[in-house]
């Protein structure tokens, strides 16, 4: 294996230099471009791997990152989907810079339960990326993440809703309020005026938030009517669609100009549940909401979507990271993804 002393040798450099290219800290020495690509192709050529013990007993730290998710959201890395692809993404880039990325799923039953990954108990991780919705404004959620930061105290989350937030965790999320203001914005313009929308009870703060966004900003706009919420149970299965929008059928309402579906997901059993029952999806305009930029977790494409930019929310990550690398501070607990509106 090759050392930071011979791609110094190769490269025409000092180890030192080596070492504060590889750390990402090649500003200090001032160092041109150059050298820093050149330091770079040579490490990549060689397949460089840093020494983590010896690291580890210099620095007091690991090098070691992990990533915590749902343990359905690990079929979603796995598949590419939604938002948890930039997870790979994250994963990927983080393995490039010689790290070690510890990946686990856990599930609800583990946060009432307070059953800690092993790669949080190990004291081996650095840094600890919660992704997603897991840990909600929930009693024995915020248990939980005091019991996480016993051991990893350097934590983000990722498009996770924290609630009061209490412990101050830089937290990236989209603006689901705003998101569902565009959907409004949009479907008013287009001169539409009746409206449903397909939600859960199980109601994450996200989906209240962009419905909430929808109602307010349609209202404002001089709707009076009140806006209806058809229920699904669950929010990650496309039959829940299916299950939503045959509660708004069978009510005997009339039929509305536009369907909004809160989750992307939800977009495929409507139009399944639609067709089943003889109705053209065409008739209406249909419209979700995502975390991704692209509505990928639809196979039919929605008429009206709005997601979050991709590689704006891996940068930010990455950000958060390299500031707690170097020891420093983040001032502002929470950063928000604006939302891009898509009219297909």
């Amino acid at each position: 294996m090759i050392t930071m002393k011979e791609i110094g040798r190769l490269a025409g450099v000092s180890q030192t230099a080596v070492s504060f290219i590889l750390n990402g800290k090649a500003e200090q020495l001032s160092l041109s471009s150059e050298t820093v690509r050149l330091v770079q192709e040579i490490a990549l050529k060689y397949n460089y791997k840093p020494n983590l013990l010896a690291k580890g007993m210099k620095t007091g730290k690991t090098g070691m990152i992990g990533i915590l998710l749902r343990q359905d959201g690990l079929r979603q890395v796995a598949n590419g989907e939604n938002f948890t692809n930039i997870l790979m993404r994250l994963y990927a880039h983080l393995t490039l810079q010689g790290k070690i990325v510890v990946m686990e799923g856990i599930t609800r039953d583990d946060v009432r339960n307070g059953k800690l990954p092993n790669s949080v108990t190990s004291g081996l991780l650095d840094i600890l990326v919660i992704s997603d919705s897991l840990l909600l404004d929930e009693p024995e959620s915020r248990t939980y993440l005091q019991k996480i930061l016993t051991y990893i105290p350097h934590c983000v989350g990722s498009m996770c809703n924290f609630g009061k937030n209490e412990n101050k965790i830089p937290v990236i999320r989209g603006n689901f309020f705003r998101a569902g203001e565009l959907i409004a914005e949009t479907v008013w313009k287009m001169g539409k005026r009746s409206f449903a929308i397909l939600g859960t009870d199980n109601q994450e703060v996200n989906i209240s938030e962009q419905q909430h966004g929808f109602c307010s900003r349609l209202r404002e706009a001089g709707h009076t009517a009140d806006i209806p919420i058809w229920y699904a149970h669950d929010c990650w299965q496309k039959e829940c669609g299916a299950e939503a929008i045959a509660s708004m059928l069978d009510s005997g309402m009339p039929l509305p100009e536009v369907i909004f579906c809160s989750i992307d997901y939800f977009v495929d059993g409507t139009v399944m549940e639609l067709r089943r029952r003889a109705l053209h999806e065409k008739q209406f305009t249909i419209a979700a909401i995502g975390n991704s930029r692209r509505a990928i977790n639809c196979e039919y494409q929605p008429d009206i979507y709005v997601g979050f930019d991709d590689n704006q929310y891996l940068q930010k990550l990455l950000e958060f990271i390299q500031n707690f690398e170097k020891d420093e501070m983040i001032t502002d607990p929470v950063y928000l993804l604006e939302p891009l509106c898509h009219t297909i």
